[in-house]
């Protein structure tokens, strides 16, 4: 099985290196990987667990359990695969999702390197724009595409349920500066056992965060992280869709 190293994006020589890890075998329900998901790990971490569940109305059909237990590894799909090539983020900016989470709260400082822990991530990747590269990624530029291929992201925005700054404001990833931004749209403490819904406009907060459109969207990833605190939870998400307005 090969794996990548945590964490998902590298600092390498000078530069930025965003790392699109390979997919490998593990923990992800086979029925996930029908819908198109995949799912890549970590060296020396063990596996979350990704399974699909469904129920017996239309509002709990396809959730995704995901259970930590002094674990990490992310499940992602890739937006060509799954949305077609005819998909504009452009026209269908607003990105809307639901999770859930059950048993304690993780509360780590997610703006920090190391002992970052939290409930649950969603990614989006975004394909690099040479046009907008600074001097030190276009410089790394080749070795990214050695090691990842053509197709490695080159900006990254995570949406996270955790802990760390204050709930709504932007602050760099730790492990990119300015190549990769995070939010905290819920914390830790909020109330488990319940849905709680979410809408970003996903376009827009690329433009707000870089100073530019993307110019497209890769993949679109999830995640749990308990393998700092060694701790053990069960999270779900589900509805995530792509909407051209905003939810009323």
């Amino acid at each position: 099985m090969h794996r990548q190293s945590k964490p998902l994006i590298s600092v390498l020589l000078t530069g930025l290196l965003l790392v699109l890890p390979v997919p490998a075998l593990s923990e992800l329900d086979p029925r996930l990987s029908q819908f198109g998901w995949q799912e890549f790990t970590f060296d020396d971490r063990d596996e979350n667990s990704f399974q699909l569940v469904t129920g017996n109305d239309a509002l709990d059909s396809h959730h995704i359990q995901i259970t930590s237990d002094s674990s990490v590894s992310i499940a992602y799909y890739t937006i060509s695969d799954q949305q077609g090539a005819a998909f504009s983020l452009e026209n269908t900016p607003y990105l809307s999702f639901e999770w859930q989470r059950q048993g304690p709260a993780i509360n780590t400082d997610l703006s920090r390197k190391g002992g970052d822990d939290r409930i649950l991530s969603v990614y989006a990747a975004f394909a690099y724009q040479p046009e907008h590269a600074s001097f030190s990624e276009k410089l790394t530029r080749k070795l990214v595409e050695l090691k990842q291929g053509k197709d490695a992201p080159g900006r990254l925005l995570t949406y996270l349920w955790g802990g760390g700054p204050r709930t709504g404001s932007w602050f760099e990833n730790p492990y990119t500066g300015d190549a990769g931004y995070m939010k905290i749209l819920l914390r830790p403490t909020a109330p488990a056992d319940i849905w709680h819904r979410h809408q970003v406009n996903l376009y827009q907060d690329f433009i707000d965060r870089f100073g530019h459109p993307p110019s497209e969207l890769l993949y679109i990833a999830i995640a749990s992280d308990t393998d700092d605190t060694n701790s053990r939870q069960t999270a779900f998400i589900r509805g995530l869709n792509f909407t051209s307005s905003p939810a009323p």
